[in-house]
Order: structure tokens, then C-alpha cells, then sequence
């Protein structure tokens, strides 16, 4: 397989892979072309944080979203700045309080929080 002419090596395998995610539209624009279920956990974070990095530091650090539901604001201030914080455990607790029932899709819910916020 080739990219652009240029074969990938095994060991240029994070290359590969900006290569690939350059070529897709931005995670904003698939949710508005396609709706939320076009994204995956760690971009729909990024769009509540406005920082890709960020989410996927947030992630690899709590290990999972049901950690992360736990953290206060004050466990995600090394990682995210005040108002970042604040979104995510507001968003997270929003889905909680509202009652979503247990394995049901919180993303839609959440990334609608998100473009109320700003």
C-alpha cells in the first residue's frame, strides 16, 4: 500500500497514521455531516475539551470514561485548565442525572452540552 507514492515502512507507523488523519475531516465537521456516532469516545471528549491531546491524555490517564466520571474538578486541573474541567464533570454528571439508561449512547447528549457551553 502506498500513500502519495511513498511506501510505508513498519517502523513509520505514527507517519502513517497523521497521514491518514490529516486526510479526514475534522471531528467537528463529521458531527455536523454525519451526527455524533461518526466519532469515536476520544474525539467526542476533544470536542467537550477543544483539545484532541488533551482527551486522549485525560483517557490514557484515568483509563476509562467510567474513571473519569469519578475525578472532581480538582483531579482534572493538572490536565485541563478551570473552565475545561468544569465541562467535563458537569457534562458526565448531566448524563448521569438525566437517567440515561444504563449502555445507552451519552455522546449525542454530550456533544449538544458542548455547543450550548461554547
Amino acid at each position: 500500500m502506498t500513500i502519495c507514492g511513498t511506501p510505508p515502512q513498519a517502523n513509520n507507523r505514527e507517519t502513517l497514521l497523521r497521514l491518514i488523519a490529516a486526510s479526514l475531516p475534522l471531528p467537528q465537521e463529521r458531527v455536523i455531516q454525519y451526527g455524533s456516532e461518526a466519532l469515536d469516545s476520544i474525539e467526542r471528549l476533544g470536542l467537550i475539551t477543544g483539545n484532541q491531546q488533551q482527551a486522549a491524555s485525560l483517557l490514557e490517564h484515568f483509563g476509562s470514561f467510567r474513571q473519569l466520571d469519578r475525578a472532581s474538578v480538582q483531579e482534572l486541573l493538572p490536565f485541563l485548565s478551570r473552565a475545561n474541567a468544569l465541562r467535563i464533570v458537569s457534562s458526565l454528571r448531566l448524563a448521569a442525572v438525566e437517567g440515561i439508561p444504563q449502555g445507552a449512547p451519552v455522546w449525542p447528549l454530550l456533544v449538544n452540552l458542548c455547543r450550548l457551553l461554547g
